[in-house]
């Protein structure tokens, strides 16, 4: 019988010293290049993100990894999953994490977006677009700008989540104090988002 040759863990401090290539493809079907993460910190949570939601039991739990490590890697106020309930036209967030506003809970209740009110979201649902949205925007859509009042935030990303092919939801984050989102954080967040149609 051959010895069995044991393979050392992985971890996260591992890639820290390692030369970045393309490790996934976005949403754009492009390679996702993560050499402008120059912080380990943000590249720590994506391999972690990665480990934890694929390992995770249940799927709440995996929700709640992938929200959380989002939260860091794309430096965020706050990061939001929802599901897009078809039949009912309706955007459902499923749970909020980081800075909050007064009126959202981490796991909401009854926290819905009609589509037929939200443009941008339906966009993303319906063609896989993702959005970036800020109050310096002067043409944004009237419907994003109270989003962003409402939850006292500055801007908004959003990706869509798919799922055996079809758009499942949306991977959403905020930002304050200054933060403005870019096209790298559309390309990050595309690659979070391609771990979680995994995970889920």
């Amino acid at each position: 019988m051959s010895a069995q040759r044991s393979t050392p863990p992985f971890t996260a401090d591992a890639v820290t010293s390692a030369p970045l290539a393309p490790v996934v493809n976005g949403l754009d079907g492009q390679p996702v290049n993560l050499d402008f993460l120059d912080s380990p910190d943000v590249l720590r949570a994506v391999v972690l993100l990665s480990q934890a939601a694929l390992s995770a039991s249940h799927f709440d739990e995996a929700l709640e990894v992938l929200a959380e490590q989002s939260l860091v890697a794309i430096n965020a106020a706050s990061v939001a999953i929802s599901r897009w309930e078809r039949a009912h036209g309706v955007l459902r967030t499923l749970i909020n994490v980081g800075d909050l506003g007064s009126e959202e809970q981490r796991w909401p209740d009854d926290e819905v977006y009609p589509l037929a009110s939200h443009r941008y979201a339906a966009d993303l649902l319906y063609h896989g677009r993702p959005y970036v949205h800020s109050i310096d925007d002067a043409d944004a859509e009237p419907a994003s700008m109270r989003i962003l009042q409402q939850l006292s935030k500055e801007s908004q990303i959003a990706v869509p989540i798919l799922s055996q092919g079809a758009v499942w939801g949306e991977l959403w984050a905020s930002g304050t104090d200054g933060r403005r989102f870019g096209s790298d954080d559309v390309r990050l967040l595309s690659a979070i988002s391609t771990i979680a149609s995994i995970a889920i």
